[in-house]
């Protein structure tokens, strides 16, 4: 009878106390989506000029494309 007193104690002490832990967690906003397949480009180091690229790809087909 002592074991279960005890182990009905314990569970209530578990359950108010995750009751009493449980706080709410900060506000989210809504995720800002970015487009990343435009809008790139590359230039020769020590260059100005910037040349435009493509995404998906790579800087020997978009040099093959300027």
């Amino acid at each position: 009878m002592k074991k279960k007193t005890i182990l009905i104690s314990s569970i209530l002490l578990l359950l108010i106390g995750g009751i009493y832990s449980c706080k709410p967690g900060p506000e989210y906003s809504v995720p800002e989506i970015l487009n990343l397949n435009e809008g790139w480009s590359f230039q020769m180091e020590g260059d100005t000029d910037r040349l435009p690229a493509g995404v998906p790809g790579c800087v020997h087909t978009d040099l093959l494309a300027n």
